[in-house]
C-alpha cells in the first residue's frame, strides 16, 4: 500500500480526494455511456482505497445552476418565468423502477479521520459553456456529520446540490460497476500520479489562503 503524506493531511484533511479530483482525465466518460458515472465511481474507490482511505458508493441525485439560475431559485422564481441565460442541469434519482438498469447518479462518499465528503469524478460532463456554467471533477467536504446534502461553486459561476439516496443500489448490477478489469492500467497510473498531484493541490491552498489572507488585511 502506498504511504500517505501525513504532514499534508494534517494541513488538509481531505487532500487526497482533493488531488484525485484535479488530475482526473477528462475524457474518461467520453460518449457517455450509460453508467458512466457508476464506473467513474469504482475506478475512484479503487484508487483511493489503495491508499487507505475509506470510500464507499453514494448514490444521488445531482442539479446544477449558473448564476442566473442560482438567484433565480433563491427567490422561489418558477422555472416557466426564468430568462433564456438563466440554466440547470441535473440527474435525477428515480425512486420507482425504472427500464434502465441504473437510473440516478453516483460519488464515491469519503472518510478520513473525522472529515467526511463525496468526490464526483463524472460532474464534468454536466459543463455548458453556452450558458456560463463551468464543470468539473469535484471533492467536496459534507457541512455537518451525516449529512445527506452537499453542497459547493465552481468559479464563482456554477451551484452545484447533491441529494444522497443511499438506499439506492440498483447500480450494483450494473456491468460498469461489476466489470473493473478495463481500467486497470488507469488505476495503476492515477496512484502513481497521486503523491504528486497532493503536493501540487497543496501548495496551490497555501497560495489561495495566504492571497486571502492579504486581501482581507487590505
Amino acid at each position: 500500500m502506498p504511504k500517505r503524506n501525513a504532514s499534508l493531511e494534517r494541513e488538509f484533511p481531505d487532500i487526497y480526494p482533493i488531488a484525485l479530483a484535479a488530475i482526473w482525465p477528462r475524457d474518461l466518460s467520453a460518449g457517455r455511456a450509460q453508467g458512466a458515472c457508476v464506473a467513474s465511481t469504482r475506478v475512484v474507490i479503487e484508487v483511493l482505497s489503495r491508499y487507505g482511505i475509506e470510500c464507499r458508493p453514494m448514490p444521488c441525485s445531482v442539479s446544477l445552476f449558473n448564476q442566473q439560475a442560482a438567484h433565480l431559485t433563491v427567490d422561489r422564481v418558477p422555472m416557466d418565468r426564468w430568462p433564456a441565460e438563466a440554466w440547470s442541469v441535473g440527474v435525477a434519482a428515480r425512486e420507482d423502477p425504472s427500464p434502465l438498469p441504473w437510473d440516478a447518479h453516483l460519488v464515491a462518499e469519503w472518510r478520513i479521520g473525522g472529515v467526511s465528503g463525496i468526490l464526483d469524478a463524472d460532474l464534468g460532463f454536466q459543463e455548458r459553456p453556452d450558458y456560463d456554467m463551468p464543470a468539473r471533477p469535484v471533492s467536496v467536504r459534507y457541512l455537518r456529520p451525516k449529512a445527506r446534502t452537499a453542497t459547493c461553486e465552481i468559479d464563482g459561476r456554477t451551484s452545484v446540490i447533491w441529494e444522497l439516496k443511499p438506499h439506492l443500489t440498483q447500480f450494483k448490477q450494473t456491468p460498469a460497476w461489476r466489470d473493473i478489469g478495463w481500467a486497470s492500467d488507469l488505476i495503476d497510473s492515477l496512484v502513481d500520479q497521486l503523491p504528486d498531484a497532493v503536493a501540487d493541490c497543496a501548495a496551490l491552498l497555501r497560495d489561495a489562503a495566504q492571497s486571502d489572507g492579504g486581501q482581507q488585511q487590505a
